[in-house]
């Protein structure tokens, strides 16, 4: 681990392969922070009660965090103000928090209560979305691994369903695009695309997909749709 880290940051999956490839970890990687890849079941259990490690605190990077860890660092802050150092105009931090937050209403209404809330994201850096569980709770692998017990065990399996928070990445083409959407037209009209980034944020972050044939068919009117466009496209520019 390097000097500068205040705290031991880890993942578990069910392989080092999947978890290297984690939405979770991307900001961590950008900086140049280590990681411990935990693939062993039993690890899921002993970090339940091991807290810390010769005074350096565990944190998980599937979990949502308090105290010292760059996952409270603004990502949004950080773009700002990167952006406002060459910018003619400079950007209103106020007022894009104040939109962003606007957003992350509108979609938590939309997902119901498949989530606790919507946040922005201070962990991601190239993926849109990720799903997070509340610190204590079940991490996703912790419920692959639930799911692999018997139907004798159901009671146990369902005890713990974890606390799942939708973080959205501010700085993605994606979830801007969406906030300007949102901003001049009906959350009816963007309910799909929301519904979509929940369930690709399912499978990116290791949970299983709560309808796996409405997710089907959210992809096929996504592909028709971009088809229709590019047909749309091609007529205007024989027209030309």
């Amino acid at each position: 681990m390097k000097k500068n880290q205040s705290c031991i940051y880890y993942i578990t999956g069910a392989s080092i392969e999947t978890m290297q490839q984690s939405p979770f970890i991307e900001r961590l990687m950008d900086n140049g922070i280590e990681v411990i890849y935990m693939t062993d079941p039993l690890d899921e259990y002993m970090l339940q009660t091991a807290t810390e490690y010769k005074g350096y605190k565990f944190i998980s990077t599937s979990s949502d965090t308090t105290g010292q860890s760059i996952f409270n660092k603004s990502l949004l802050d950080e773009a700002i103000t990167t952006i406002n150092k060459t910018a003619e105009t400079p950007l209103d931090k106020d007022a894009v928090v104040a939109e962003y937050n606007i957003l992350c209403g509108i979609m938590k209404e939309i997902l119901g209560n498949r989530v606790s809330k919507v946040i922005l994201s201070n962990r991601l850096s190239t993926s849109p979305a990720c799903l997070v569980t509340s610190s204590g709770a079940w991490t996703a692998n912790m419920e692959r691994l639930m799911n692999l017990k018997s139907d004798g065990d159901e009671v146990s399996k369902n005890s713990q369903k974890p606390t799942r928070i939708l973080e959205v990445n501010p700085t993605h083409n994606i979830i801007l695009n969406l906030k300007n959407t949102c901003a001049g037209s009906d959350k009816g009209d963007i309910s799909n695309m929301v519904n979509l980034i929940y369930d690709l944020s399912c499978l990116n972050s290791g949970f299983q997909l709560e309808n796996s044939i409405q997710f089907a068919h959210s992809m096929y009117n996504m592909i028709e749709l971009g088809l229709t466009q590019s047909a749309e496209e091609d007529d205007e520019e024989e027209e030309f």
